[in-house]
Formats: C-alpha cells, structure tokens, sequence
C-alpha cells in the first residue's frame, strides 16, 4: 500500500525540518492562524524561515453538519489559502481519517484560484464542482467558508463555477449558520509508515499523529516481542516520531509492528494507547 499525496507533501517538509534542526537561524518563527492556536494551541518551532500553521475543516462522516479541524503546516510565502483549501479537496482519505472525516468534493473538481479583494475572497472552480452530491451542498461550503475565514485578509467568501455563479448554490456570501466546529478531541496516531525511497536511510519508519505533540512515552516492538531498536525522535512539526533502525532488514512493508505511545497536544489534551499497526509503504521514487 503506499500513502497518499498529502503525507507525500507532509514528507517533503520533512526533509526541509531534518535540515533545519541541524542550524539555527535568527529569523526563524512560525506564524500561526487565530484558528490555529484557538484549536491545537501554540504551534511547534522551525529552525529556519517562516512557517505557516494553518487550520483545514473536514465534515464529520456522521454529521456532516459539523466540522473538524485539522492541522496545515506551510512555508509557502504566497497564495496559503489556496493551498490550504486545495489540501482540504484532497480529502481526509489523503492522511488516514477517511473513517471519520468526509470528503465533500467531486474528485474530478479543480481549484483554480481563490482571488481575494476588500476582504472577499472568490473560490474559483472548474465546472465539475457541480457533480456534488447534493445532501453534502452545505458540508463542501461550508468547508470552504470556514477554512477561509481564518485569514485576516478574508472577512467573506463566495463560489464560482468555470467563471459563473452556478444556479444551484446560494447566492451571495456563503452562510456558515447551522454548522458547528468541533473539538478535535485527544490526538491520535494516523499511521505507521516504512519509508522506501532511493534517498531515504535504510528501514526508516515514521508513526505519524493527527497534530503536534508532545511525546512522554513511545516504544515500537517486532512482531515476535522484540524492541526496535535504533534512533528515535520527532519531526514534521512534531507531528511524527522518526525510527531509524539499527537492523533494517528485519522488517518490511506489510508487516505489523507493536506501538505503544502517551502523548499530549498544544492545548494540554492528553492520549495513551498500544497496538499492532501495520506498516504502509511510503515511496515516491
């Protein structure tokens, strides 16, 4: 099995953050949404440039009425809302939590550009934004409105349809009356990865969770009852814990490997848990 897009762009910040935890730099700061800090708390530390923490909002599969925030890190220096929305479409299935969270795009639809003016931001979509189910209308609105309006910059947000304001949709500013934002909850582990890739440091393995943590306590075991043994630290924004083995050959993809984990997140939520994870194939060669 091999991950998804979104945990592909998640590792190339990885390699960015290995790099930056080996210097530091005096204009090194992550600047972090109102969203952001109002859902996971203060956000983790870079070693160099300027980080982005940002918010994206996922409709919740048994309520679509209700959104769940989920963590977006960028160092792009232009155009975040458009990336951060163009994260959303990819959906919750692209980092694991397609159980929980729903997608509400059409997978064919394209974000074309989200131009903002005056505080109004004008999502701009190719005309298979359309082919939406119609009972997740207000979820994908929804979700567009509410990722959006975590900039400064944005005080409304509207829709187009290839350069039209489709007949379909709600005229006007989209309304986020009737959808309530959830807490998040404890974090959780999403997935355990074994990372194969002509770069990459023999067996690396990385168990990646839904946000920044805190790590009290972690262990990772062989099938047979044995401890990995090896490198162990955290990355990606504190968003994963990076093994690298001292005996690589000893495991592969498809293979269960034992976790045991006690984290906790920016606001002080707390998570302890054990399991046999299997382990995802992560390559992009």
């Amino acid at each position: 099995m091999k991950f998804g897009t979104f945990m592909i762009a998640v590792l190339v910040v990885f390699f960015l953050a290995l790099g930056c935890q080996r210097q530091e730099a005096p204009t090194a700061r992550v600047v972090a949404s109102e969203a952001y800090r109002a859902h996971f708390g203060e956000p983790p530390t870079v070693a160099e440039g300027v980080c982005y923490a940002l918010v994206g909002f996922y409709p919740l599969a048994e309520d679509p009425t209700k959104l769940r925030p989920v963590p977006h890190f960028t160092f792009a220096t232009q155009g975040r809302p458009q990336m951060v929305l163009g994260q959303v479409m990819h959906g919750p299935e692209a980092f694991g939590m397609e159980t929980s969270l729903l997608n509400p795009f059409p997978e064919e639809a394209v974000l074309r550009e989200v131009a903002v003016s005056d505080g109004l931001a004008i999502a701009h979509f190719s005309a298979e934004l359309m082919q939406m189910r119609s009972d997740l209308q207000q979820a994908m609105l929804a979700s567009i409105g509410q990722t959006l309006l975590q900039f400064e910059e944005i005080e409304r947000v509207r829709v187009m349809v290839a350069g039209q304001v489709p007949a379909l949709l709600p005229e006007g500013d989209i309304s986020l009356a009737g959808t309530e934002v959830v807490d998040p909850g404890p974090p959780i582990v999403l997935q355990a990865l074994l990372h194969e890739d002509s770069d990459a440091i023999p067996g690396e393995m990385l168990v990646f969770f839904d946000r920044p943590v805190e790590v009290k306590a972690f262990q990772m075991e062989y099938p047979r009852g044995e401890p990995v043994r090896g490198d162990y630290f955290t990355s990606v924004f504190d968003m994963a814990v990076v093994v690298h083995p001292v005996e690589p050959g000893h495991i592969r993809a498809g293979d269960e490997v034992y976790l045991s984990w006690q984290i906790v997140d920016g606001k002080g939520r707390e998570a302890q848990g054990e399991g046999f994870w299997p382990l995802a194939l992560l390559s992009h060669d």
